[in-house]
């Protein structure tokens, strides 16, 4: 017996509703602390969905921090003392749009809406200003961790970054992502103040980045691909040298690191397969509890396991921290990122919560009576139309189901059918990829 309900909907994948469902009755403690999750077959058979939609959906649950596979056990929930804010968040915001949405279609204005929510909140007991930590007026602030302002930087006659406009919000998991030569690692040595911007502002924890120096570092954890380690260290004795540097540091944190990461203390860093040091430097950088985390392509050249591992451990870990994480590995990063940046050519061409980023795009297929005819012009919100017999293929990058259709029918007329099918975000990717080069 599968322990949540999954209210199935048309135009969404199974494996986003059955994660949904899962989240949701974990995060609102409909399911504790260690209780048995289903397994993969019971899933597949219960639900009646593909084995593999099914092995998705918990692998993501395993990487978000919300299961933890005991050993004799087998999958269960995994102890959470408080709600991840993400993830409270994500699910609150999912619930307002199916609000919303239901009371658009009867026709409910936005006032009796909120009346509505604040006469039920009042019912249930709940408060309507903060805690302590609440500002004036009910309204907690949220810190930019990292914020840059028209941020422009060139290199002779190459432009690297163009009126850059980055918000990453305090608690946030964000990627960001792009082709080479977009400009990522650019803004990343510019946020670390390696080098200065030729114009515009960039800030980190509230701090210019070029000021920051010295005492900045011990609340920024760093990890990249390319990280050079002193390879004639030992495991313990690297941990040794870099806890002096960070007053915060964490022994039992680090104790705790060590064995999840199962890390040999006395094994010298530069006999350690690639995977091995990434999971020492990761816990160099987790064990002072920093309040930023920046990963430079992380898990580039990793085999899964060790990915699945090291996304565990940063999300257990560092719970009390914002990760900004630059990767081409967007199967990955769809797995435990909640907002996601698209950077070409120098410029921010979307940064958004990647649930919703995932939501508002489609591949569109439209079933025509006869030989279609492409339209000269398109909504702007249309990529990559073309066509073949009787088909025509688009990506629709706005999706909302009754407006899209309305404007499928302005373009063809009546069409025999129409599909909807939600992409995976290295599609969307690629997609933003081949419409940016086509520009150029």
């Amino acid at each position: 017996m599968i322990p949540f309900r999954v209210y199935f909907r048309p135009g969404v994948s199974l494996y986003e509703q059955v994660a949904y469902a899962a989240k949701k009755a974990m995060v609102s403690r409909q399911m504790r602390p260690g209780d048995p999750f289903p397994s993969v077959r019971v899933l597949s058979r219960e639900l009646r969905i593909n084995p593999n939609t099914a092995h998705k959906v918990v692998t993501h649950l395993l990487a978000a921090g919300l299961l933890e596979a005991r050993p004799g056990i087998g999958t269960v929930v995994a102890e959470l003392p408080e709600s991840r804010k993400i993830e409270r968040t994500q699910l609150l915001g999912h619930e307002i749009e199916q609000l919303a949405v239901e009371a658009k279609k009867l026709g409910i204005p936005l006032e009796e809406v909120v009346t509505s929510i604040s006469e039920h909140w009042r019912k249930l007991g709940g408060r309507e200003t903060g805690g302590p930590e609440a500002e004036r007026g009910g309204r907690r602030k949220t810190m930019s961790v990292v914020r840059t302002e028209n941020l422009v930087k060139t290199f002779w006659r190459v432009e690297a970054l163009n009126g850059l406009n980055l918000d990453v919000l305090e608690g946030a998991v964000y990627a960001l992502v792009g082709p080479n030569g977009a400009g990522k690692t650019t803004a990343i040595k510019i946020l670390m103040n390696i080098f200065g911007p030729t114009s515009g502002r960039a800030e980190v924890l509230g701090v210019e980045s070029a000021r920051v120096v010295g005492r900045t570092f011990t609340s920024i954890g760093y990890v990249s691909e390319n990280q050079e380690l002193p390879d004639w260290m030992r495991v313990g004795t690297f941990l040794d040298y870099l806890r002096p540097f960070y007053p915060s540091w964490d022994r039992a944190l680090e104790d705790r690191l060590i064995r999840q990461f199962d890390l040999p203390r006395e094994r010298k860093l530069g006999n350690l397969s690639r995977g091995m040091r990434m999971k020492a430097a990761l816990a160099g950088s987790l064990a002072y509890h920093p309040k930023l985390i920046v990963l430079d392509e992380p898990f580039t050249g990793l085999d899964p396991l060790v990915r699945d591992e090291l996304i565990q451990g940063l999300l257990e870990q560092a719970e009390e921290s914002t990760i900004f994480v630059l990767s081409h590995d967007l199967a990955e990063i769809e797995s435990f990122a909640s907002h996601v940046g698209y950077l070409e050519q120098g410029r921010l061409r979307f940064s958004e919560e990647l649930e919703k980023l995932v939501e508002r795009f489609r591949e569109v297929q439209v079933t025509l009576d006869g030989s279609p005819r492409l339209p000269e012009t398109a909504p702007e919100s249309w990529m990559q139309l073309s066509s073949s017999p009787v088909v025509v293929r688009f990506i629709e990058s706005r999706f909302e189901p009754e407006r899209t259709k309305a404007e499928i029918r302005g373009v063809f007329g009546e069409v025999r059918d129409v599909t909807f099918s939600p992409m995976t975000l290295r599609e969307i990717f690629l997609a933003m990829a081949k419409v940016g080069r086509n520009a150029a």
